[in-house]
This record gives C-alpha cells, structure tokens and sequence, in this order.
C-alpha cells in the first residue's frame, strides 16, 4: 500500500485496488504510536501552523507523501502536526500551505517504554 501513496494515490484510490476502506489504508499507513507521541511533543501539543493548542487531538501530517523513500514515509522529519482545520486545508491547497516551525532533521528521542 505505502507504494501505491508514494506513487500519489489517495487513500479511497489504494482501498480500492486493495479491496479495503479508506479508512484502513489509513490506519496501515499511519505513523506508530511511539512516533505520533513524538510528534505531539516536538510540536508542544499545538498546530504548526495556526498555534492552537490541541489538547492531544492534532493530526499527524506527512509533508511529503509522494517521491520518496519508502522508509522516509513515516521518519520524524517528513512529520508534523496540524488541527483539524490546517490538516483540510493543506489537503486542499498544499502549494499555499506554509508551516511556522522548520522541518526538523536529525534522530528521533523517544521516552522509555516506547
């Protein structure tokens, strides 16, 4: 499936050819709940780009979800984390999207027990 997004499928496109829903080829493809929490925490609870405070409800957006490699698909960097609004929105308009935080490079920490 992560194939099928890198070649710019959308997730009702992938369910199809899979014979699964949108919403699984969703969740298979969604970071882990290690790298989510991560996430949250690099990004103090709040949107990228408007700054609203998410109080664990931010979706986790990949950057970038076409052109890569497949191991970079859910690696730290290519991830960030938006309100509901800014995640449609960049949905809708990611050429005019603009982030407020940098992407962030180098190695993931990750609290213990994760």
């Amino acid at each position: 499936m992560l194939g099928l997004r890198l070649d710019g499928l959308t997730y009702a496109e992938i369910g199809i050819q899979a014979g699964v829903s949108r919403q699984r080829v969703q969740q298979v493809l969604c970071p882990p709940l290690a790298v989510r929490r991560a996430v949250i925490a690099r990004f103090g609870d709040s949107c990228a780009v408007c700054g609203i405070r998410l109080h664990g409800s931010g979706h986790v957006h990949h950057r970038q979800h076409v052109e890569l490699e497949l191991d970079a698909y859910n690696d730290f960097p290519n991830l960030t984390l938006l309100c509901v609004s800014c995640h449609r929105q960049q949905h809708r308009f990611p050429r005019e999207y603009r982030y407020k935080t940098p992407l962030v490079t180098g190695p993931i920490m990750l609290a213990k027990g994760d």
